[in-house]
């Protein structure tokens, strides 16, 4: 279930930014103070047997920050396009925007900042990828410092 909620926005998120590569080549630095410009979400998911409740930003809206749109204009050549997550250490993780749009694969992917009521813990701050509809979380991925979006 997500609910589009007023939740308070813990002080590391305002503090952290994203880096985001267009498929052109420039740099996108999303403030967190940007991003706490959308509004924030909340949903429960389970990885591993746990289930816990995120709270963050839907990813679609922080690529639309970045100049990335995800909507049904999205057609041709451009349905091959790809956003690639990077992690601190290295992990990385594809998502189609295709899976992203809302008329296509309508994909629920959160840009998590805080894990059952608090911020997330050290190892996985300062972005997490929440992908609840997957049965294996491979693609949640933590200590998110960028997104690099690649086009054919």
């Amino acid at each position: 279930m997500l609910a589009g909620l007023a939740l308070s926005t813990p002080l590391h998120a305002e503090e952290a930014a994203l880096q985001v590569t267009l498929s052109d080549g420039r740099q996108v630095t999303l403030a967190g103070s940007a991003l706490a410009s959308l509004p924030r979400q909340r949903l429960e998911a389970t990885a591993h047997g746990v289930t816990q409740t995120f709270e963050g930003y839907d990813l679609r809206a922080a690529l639309g920050l970045a100049g990335v749109a995800v909507t049904e204009e999205l057609r041709g050549k451009a349905v091959a396009t790809v956003v690639i997550a990077e992690a601190g250490d290295g992990y990385q993780a594809a998502f189609a925007l295709a899976e992203l749009d809302p008329t296509i694969g309508a994909r629920t992917v959160l840009l998590a900042d805080r894990a059952d009521g608090e911020a997330l813990p050290e190892g996985m701050r300062p972005w997490r990828l929440v992908v609840p509809a997957e049965q294996r979380p491979t693609r949640w991925v933590w200590n998110l410092q960028r997104l690099r979006v690649v086009a054919p």
